[in-house]
Order: structure tokens, then C-alpha cells, then sequence
């Protein structure tokens, strides 16, 4: 609401705009600014924490009486907006944000169901402030893996990831303006919407959440629909969600296979990748000034490990070349077309994978041997 005249001589300010940036104010208007596009509601707290702002006290009030109006927004538009407050540094701020404003309840119900919902240690936090953690964290390592961060890296234990083209993978482009590091904070900020649904008490107090993560799956495939993301987007986080424990329990292990790490790109594909860096934040945020070093390596020992199969030996690992077909098993062991040659083939792979099986001939030896223990 500030202008320049073309020829310079005067700038006009009819709403004291140069005072309200002097103040660090954001002020509206007119009192039907929010009224008259309730996605305001949500551009004033991004900005307000993008230029560290304080929302003048009548704004705000303007700006929460204008909250329930943020339903008859597009979806489209809602989600440009949320990705746009993920895109910025300070994102768990702005979520924060929009939290204490009543928006977070329109926008995603179920992060604001996570309020209040206790767990065990070594959980520090409950679910909600653990949440906004994670996505804090995510941040923290998107910006570590950033060229010429090994400090930062360095810093956060996580040198071995400098040799990963991480930054490049984070950069890509899934629809429109949104990357894949958009999603990675995403992801972290629904990783955990299953809990309330699966939590149970034991005799002992403890307390669990079973299933979680494939609970929060769902919903979290429901309401990225919800927002109008892409196919490819909802498949992404959601498997993400579905799988976001798995580095973890790998990390309990003692050696970690190459069947393990077969399996785990096999199940999960290329959102490997994410799911193991919002583990790594799940795992900061868990445990926060309370983090166990020996735990931590660990976790990044198998991260890296991952990460190194997926970047340098995928072929040999994850998707070894094909030897035989199921018209081999059928024309060689007088097999009928049905899932036990899906099941033989698939058994081929994963010894390809484990470096026990390197040539056709190889393969068929393979089934010949499986065939006949089944007989």
C-alpha cells in the first residue's frame, strides 16, 4: 500500500505503510481484508515470521475472527500457501503459528489432534512439540547437506553424507514449484499423525503406539488428497509416513544385510531417500539435549550404509540385472503361469542382491534348488 510518483517527487502512503516497516508491524488494510480473501489468514503469519514482524493487535484480531472463513478457500490455493511457509527457514515457527491462530485446525486437522498426546521416554516431548521438533530438525539436515556445508555436516555427526548428492535429489522439482525437500518437511510434519488413534497404556505405564505409522499413512494419503497435491506427491510422503521407523529398527539390528537393504529399497524405492533423512530427524527430535552418541552413530552408520547402496550400488544391491523369466521357469522346470513363478523370480533377485547368484546359469541352479525343496 506504498507508492512512488514516476517522477519521484513524492511517495504515498495513505496507510502509514513506512511506519508500520520502521515498527516491524504488519498491519491490514481495511477490516475486510481477511473477509475478502481468508487465504490472507495464512499469508500474514508466513510473512510475519518470514520479516520477523509482530502482527499489529487489530490485525490479529481481524486476522482469528477470519480463521473458520479458510474452509471456503481452494484446496489449491491453501496447499501453494502451506508449501510456500515449508519452503522458508523457520517453518516449525510458522507452523507454530499457525497452530496458536486456530489455522492449523482448518488446514490439517490431524497435526492439531496431536496436541497434548503424551508418550514414553525416551520421547522428551509430547507428540505435537515433538512434531514441530522433527520438522525443525529436517530443516536443520536439509540445510547441513547444502554444498560447502561440512561444517554444518561436521557438526551434526553426519559427515559421511557429505559424498551423497543429497542437495541435488532435495532440489528436485515433484509438481509445479514444490521439491522433494518441500515434501521431506512435510513428511516429518505427518509422521507421527497415527499416534492418537493407536495409543494404548500398558500395566507398567508404558506407552505404545502399534501400527502407527501405517495409521498415519492413511490419513496422511486423505488429507494430502485433500489439498489437491499430485499422485506422485501423496504417494511420496505417505510412503514416507508408512516406513519412517524402518532406519530405526535396522539400527537396532547387529549387521545390516544386503537382503535388509534389498528389501528396503524394494519395498520403498526412491523415497528411500527421505525416509531415511526424516528418520534421522525423528531420531534428533526424540531424543533431544538427552541424545545417546553411541545410538546416534549407529543410526547414521546405517543411513550412510543405505545411502551408499542406493547412490554407487544400486545395480549390485537394489535392482540387479535380469538373468532368467518366468517363460525360463515355466520352459525349463515345467511350471504352470501363476504367483509361484513371481514368488521364484523374486528369489532369484534377492540372491542376486546377497552376491550368491551372478549368472543365468547361476539363476536356474537357484530355482532348480528351490524347486526341489518345495517338491
Amino acid at each position: 500500500a506504498i507508492a512512488v510518483r514516476l517522477d519521484g517527487a513524492q511517495v504515498v502512503d495513505p496507510y502509514g505503510g513506512r511506519a508500520g516497516l520502521s515498527a516491524g508491524l504488519l498491519r491490514a488494510v481495511s477490516d475486510r481484508a481477511f473477509r475478502d480473501d481468508p487465504l490472507r489468514t495464512m499469508r500474514g503469519v508466513r510473512l510475519a515470521v518470514e520479516l520477523g514482524f509482530e502482527i499489529e493487535p487489530h490485525t490479529e484480531a481481524l486476522l482469528r475472527q477470519a480463521v473458520p472463513l479458510l474452509v471456503d478457500v481452494s484446496a489449491e490455493r491453501a496447499r501453494d500457501e502451506l508449501c510456500k511457509l515449508l519452503a522458508l527457514p523457520g517453518a516449525a515457527s510458522s507452523l507454530r503459528r499457525l497452530s496458536e491462530f486456530g489455522l492449523l485446525t482448518v488446514l490439517l486437522p490431524e497435526v492439531e489432534a496431536l496436541r497434548g498426546v503424551t508418550q514414553s521416554a525416551p520421547h522428551q516431548l509430547e507428540v505435537f512439540e515433538h512434531t514441530l521438533e522433527t520438522v525443525r530438525w529436517a530443516e536443520e539436515i536439509i540445510a547441513a547437506v547444502q554444498p560447502g556445508q561440512q561444517s554444518a555436516l561436521a557438526a551434526l555427526g553426519l559427515s559421511s553424507l557429505s559424498r551423497f548428492p543429497l542437495a541435488a535429489h532435495l532440489a528436485e522439482r515433484t509438481s509445479g514449484e514444490r521439491t522433494r525437500a518441500i515434501l521431506l518437511k512435510l513428511a516429518a510434519l505427518l509422521h507421527d499423525v497415527g499416534k492418537p488413534a493407536t495409543r494404548t497404556v500398558e500395566a507398567d505405564g508404558r506407552i505404545r503406539f502399534l501400527t502407527h505409522e501405517k495409521r498415519g499413512a492413511a490419513m496422511t494419503g486423505r488429507a494430502l488428497t485433500r489439498l489437491r497435491f499430485s499422485a506422485q506427491e501423496v504417494r511420496l510422503v505417505r510412503t514416507v509416513v508408512a516406513n519412517h521407523i524402518r532406519p530405526l529398527l535396522l539400527a537396532a539390528q547387529g549387521q545390516v544385510s544386503r537382503r535388509a537393504i534389498y528389501r528396503f529399497f524394494r519395498d520403498i524405492g526412491e523415497a528411500g531417500v527421505n525416509v531415511a533423512l526424516v528418520a534421522l530427524a525423528d531420531h534428533r527430535a526424540t531424543w533431544g539435549v538427552a541424545l545417546d552418541p553411541e545410538h546416534w552413530a549407529r543410526l547414521v552408520e546405517v543411513v550412510s550404509l543405505l545411502l551408499t547402496h542406493w547412490y554407487e550400488r544400486r545395480e549390485q544391491t537394489i535392482t540387479p540385472p535380469k538373468l532368467i523369466s518366468g517363460r525360463d521357469l515355466m520352459e525349463q522346470f515345467g511350471l504352470e503361469e501363476g504367483p509361484r513363478i513371481g514368488e521364484l523370480l523374486e528369489a532369484v533377485r534377492e540372491a542376486q542382491a546377497m552376491g550368491q547368484v551372478r549368472t543365468r546359469e547361476e539363476a536356474l541352479a537357484w530355482v532348480k534348488k528351490l524347486v526341489a525343496a518345495a517338491s
